[in-house]
């Protein structure tokens, strides 16, 4: 988990503060709330108990929901349209 935060967790948590900063906060937070519950929840759950991962399942589950996040904030970053965002 340690080697695949260095590469993730700025995308999925840098990139979240920057477009909070720029104005777009329901973007993000909708993004978040959903990750958070079908990720790091859901499919922890599921790879636990299902696939009896356990640890494994959950630092699963947490990379996904990381990369996941990071997907869909680059993609609202290079669309521009947080640009357009009035505070």
């Amino acid at each position: 988990v340690a080697i695949v935060k260095i590469f993730l967790w700025p995308g999925a948590f840098i990139l979240q503060y920057c477009l909070k900063a720029a104005g777009d906060v329901k973007y993000p937070m909708w993004v978040v709330i959903i990750s958070m519950w079908i990720f790091r929840v859901a499919f922890a759950l599921i790879l636990c108990h299902l696939f009896h991962l356990g640890l494994w399942g959950v630092w699963i589950a947490w990379v996904t929901d990381w990369a996941v996040r990071t997907v869909f904030f680059w993609r609202r970053l290079l669309q521009g349209r947080w640009q357009t965002i009035r505070l």
